[in-house]
């Protein structure tokens, strides 16, 4: 929606010009924000990776709030759309090793 000034943006606290010392230590700070942001768990699999053995994953929760904010994207080492936790079995198939995968 655009105000008096313009189209109207929103701030992203991972993505912060000045970030604060637990923004310094995530596991994402040098990923895309394509990645980070991303809908889909195969595109979003290089962020939850990182998640997996982020130090900062609850300030992150924290700070982000996804489940306030609709959020889209990695947060916490979840995959959120809309600020509700994707479907688990999809991130890990996203997640699991070529080949690993049964089918049956």
């Amino acid at each position: 929606m655009d105000g008096p000034g313009g189209p109207r943006t929103v701030e992203n606290p991972l993505f912060h010009p000045d970030p604060s010392p637990w923004q310094a230590s995530a596991a994402c700070a040098g990923l895309s924000p394509a990645v980070v942001f991303a809908r889909r768990a195969k595109e979003a699999a290089p962020a939850l990776r990182a998640c997996a053995s982020c130090p900062v994953r609850s300030e992150c929760e924290a700070a982000v709030a996804p489940a306030e904010s609709y959020f889209d994207g990695v947060c916490a080492g979840r995959l959120w759309r809309n600020g509700r936790p994707a479907d688990a079995r999809r991130v890990a198939k996203a997640l699991a090793p070529a080949g690993s995968v049964r089918r049956g």
